[in-house]
């Protein structure tokens, strides 16, 4: 399996894996070793089947911080890891350390770490609980099972990589680069674009298909993650949709989404279903007169670009319990 491979990407997010692929050369990804899971869309999985390693999370259904199951799987993991993959010791490591593998894999090396989104900015604030018991982890998996959020490890991190979602608020402490992902594609070969776009599926129909509307959608899962009810999501989107006319709206979805209700609720409406970082797409120079969400901030992307409907997430309060205030900020960082 290690044959060939001089590089490791850890990781489930499909934003983090677009933004390890930008900043990498068509021979650099085709020599990664990935680590994933069912975080990760099943066809970018399938696209990368020959060259990943992948990490089931049925079993682990239960997301509790102490889940017993997944606690005595994580710290097998950890005294196994290296000896099963002994590339692990070696090769230059890069992902995040959220996916609930991924300390194991990492142990005490550095690696690269990518953001999160908004969550790399704006972290809750957590309970003395959590902290204790993240601290109890650390000491068994390494310092990369203890932030809880992307990008707040200072002793594992070489450096973080920050798009400029916001103007602060990500720990200034540790190295970090900012990169204009817009750059990146543009002065990338036709061969890595090509590569990138195979491995999410992006096919010129979909492209096409994309363009042919006027305005855009952008979901998340909000009931998925048992945040707010889905009657409440629904309504909040109905809100925010108002008296637009469905024909002309594509959404979205959220790569994490794993149910498409939207043609039920807007008859007429366009659904990507591939679970595709909506920044990938904004590449593609797809564009949209005016962008509607309760407040992804994929919708950053096309500032200056689109009108957007922006609602925050003090939309409902369960939300900004879980996120915080999250508003529609005057400026992106400067890059």
């Amino acid at each position: 399996m290690e044959l060939g491979f001089n590089r490791v990407f850890i990781g489930d997010s499909s934003y983090a894996l677009m933004l390890y692929l930008l900043m990498s050369t068509k021979e650099e990804i085709d020599s990664t070793l990935f680590f994933v899971s069912d975080g990760l869309p099943l066809l970018v999985r399938e696209n990368l089947r020959n060259q990943s390693v992948y990490f089931d999370s049925k079993d682990f259904l239960n997301k509790s911080l102490f889940n017993r199951k997944r606690f005595l799987f994580t710290i097998k993991l950890r005294f196994t890891a290296y000896k099963k993959w002994p590339i692990l010791k070696t090769a230059d490591l890069f992902g995040q350390e959220i996916s609930f593998y991924a300390p194991s894999l990492i142990g005490h090396r550095k690696f690269v770490c990518y953001e999160d989104g908004i969550s790399t900015y704006k972290s809750p604030s957590q309970g003395l609980k959590f902290l204790i018991k993240s601290f109890v982890k650390s000491l068994i998996m390494g310092p990369s099972a203890y932030p809880g959020w992307t990008g707040r490890c200072k002793k594992n991190i070489n450096y973080l990589v920050l798009t400029g979602l916001y103007k602060d608020g990500f720990r200034e402490d540790i190295p970090h680069v900012f990169i204009d992902i817009k750059k990146l594609w543009d002065c990338s070969s036709e061969e890595k674009k090509k590569r990138i776009l195979d491995i999410y599926g992006v096919t010129d129909e979909d492209v096409k298909q994309l363009k042919s509307r006027s305005i855009l959608l952008l979901t998340q899962p909000l009931s998925q993650d048992l945040i707010i009810s889905e009657e409440v999501r629904k309504q909040l989107l109905v809100d925010l949709i108002g008296d637009i006319d469905y024909s002309q709206i594509t959404v979205k979805v959220h790569p994490r989404e794993s149910f498409n209700p939207y043609y039920d609720y807007f008859p007429g409406i366009y659904v990507f279903e591939k679970k595709v970082p909506m920044q990938l797409l904004n590449l593609l120079d797809i564009n949209y007169d005016k962008v509607l969400t309760l407040f992804s901030t994929a919708a950053f992307d096309y500032m200056g670009k689109s009108e957007i409907v922006f609602k925050g997430s003090e939309v409902h309060p369960s939300c900004v319990k879980r996120y915080g205030i999250i508003r529609m900020p005057e400026k992106q960082n400067e890059k």
